[in-house]
Parts: structure tokens; C-alpha cells; sequence
């Protein structure tokens, strides 16, 4: 029911200044070798806080990084861009889980979420773009 409703909603102009599918796929493969070294690294660090040169890094990739390390292994988001406001906003960019993660869909360009949902589409093993709502 979930991603019957979570389709329904449909698309339009609701997140037009978010960057499309295709191009964080291109910036992924583009900084392939980057992002995977960052997930090496970051996986070893329980949270922590990035040591400048990683944080640099992140920086020159134009994402911002946010992890949930409440679950293991980890969820490393490296968020592109988002809108509206803390508590109610949406974000889209890439994402690095060893776990399934669903719904996988054809495309998050201009698709509605529910409040506090998300949906994928996958780049490659592990890899996804990924769009949240909170």
C-alpha cells in the first residue's frame, strides 16, 4: 500500500529545484572512486566527526554528508540539495547502503512523498539516488 500511495501522489513542479536522476548519477560516476574511499573511510569512524581533510572531500564533491549510525552497517547519505524547512523539508542526493532499500522506483524526478518517506532508485550495487521527506 505504501508505494501504491507514495505513486498516486503523482509528480509535478513540487521539487523542481532539487537536481535531477540523471544528474547525480553522472556526479557519482564521475567521483566514483571518491565517494567509495569516503564510505571506506567513514564506515571505520562510529559517527565521529570528520577530520578536515575528509570534510574537505565531502566539500569538493558539492553533497553534504549525513549518516545513520543507529543501525548496522550504516547508512551514508551525501545530500545534493533539499528545500522548505528542518522539520518539514525534502532532500535528494546519493546514498550508500549495504542493506535493500525500497521502494526502489524508475525515477524521483518531481515525484511527491509522503511525509516522513523516501524512495530510491538505484545506481548500482549499494548505490542509490535516494529523495526523503520529513
Amino acid at each position: 500500500m505504501g508505494l501504491a500511495l507514495l505513486v498516486q501522489l503523482g509528480c509535478g513542479a513540487w521539487n523542481a529545484n532539487l537536481p535531477k536522476d540523471d544528474a547525480l548519477v553522472e556526479k557519482f560516476h564521475a567521483n566514483e572512486a571518491e565517494f567509495r574511499s569516503l564510505v571506506s573511510y567513514l564506515s571505520t569512524q562510529g559517527g565521529r566527526l570528520l577530520k578536515p581533510e575528509y570534510q574537505n572531500r565531502v566539500k569538493a564533491l558539492g553533497v553534504e554528508l549525513s549518516m545513520n549510525t543507529s543501525i548496522d552497517p550504516p547508512k551514508i547519505a551525501f545530500r545534493a540539495a533539499s528545500n522548505g524547512w528542518a522539520l518539514q523539508g525534502t532532500s535528494k542526493g546519493i546514498l550508500y547502503s549495504a542493506q535493500p532499500v525500497a521502494p526502489i522506483l524508475p525515477s524521483l524526478d518531481d515525484c511527491r512523498l509522503q511525509p516522513h518517506s523516501a524512495g530510491y532508485r538505484t545506481i548500482g550495487p549499494d548505490w542509490y539516488v535516494y529523495l526523503s521527506r520529513d
